[in-house]
């Protein structure tokens, strides 16, 4: 049967996601955060973007299924989602990095420092008095 309108519908989505739709309708425009397209004609073509976006991160090996339907009609798309909780980069983990002034590992382009050492590369520690020390370590000027 013919219709003029074309909107998704979501089962079964997963609690820890959130979905966002790009509708593209029959004038070629596309419409951020809407699912659906109306006075659509013999002819006209609709489209649509789904992103995914993981608000937590389950178990290891997590996979989670959602069905995308278009309202009315039989067809369906089972969509599969796999997690990635763990960014290649923390693989090159470097213990007490030079760039870290050796008080930290270096992880991800950031240094995690070692107890008792703060500062953007761990340069300051705990309860030194110099004042040098304390200016390097501000968060910003005039801040503690």
């Amino acid at each position: 049967s013919i219709r003029s309108k074309v909107e998704l519908s979501v089962w079964d989505q997963p609690e820890d996601i959130n979905l966002f739709f790009t509708a593209t309708c029959q004038d070629g425009v596309s419409y951020p955060g809407q699912r659906k397209c109306e006075g659509l004609k013999i002819g006209d073509t609709a489209s649509f973007e789904v992103s995914v976006e993981a608000r937590s991160c389950p178990g290891k090996h997590a996979q989670h299924m959602f069905t995308l339907r278009p309202v009315g009609f039989r067809d369906s798309l089972e969509v599969g989602v796999t997690y990635n909780c763990r960014c290649s980069c923390s693989a090159g983990l470097e213990p007490d990095s030079a760039r870290c002034s050796g008080n930290g590992t270096y992880v991800c382009g950031l240094c995690e420092c070692n107890p008792s050492y703060l500062g953007t590369r761990c340069e300051c520690q705990e309860g030194e008095s110099q004042s040098g020390y304390q200016n390097l370590c501000r968060e910003a000027e005039g801040k503690p």
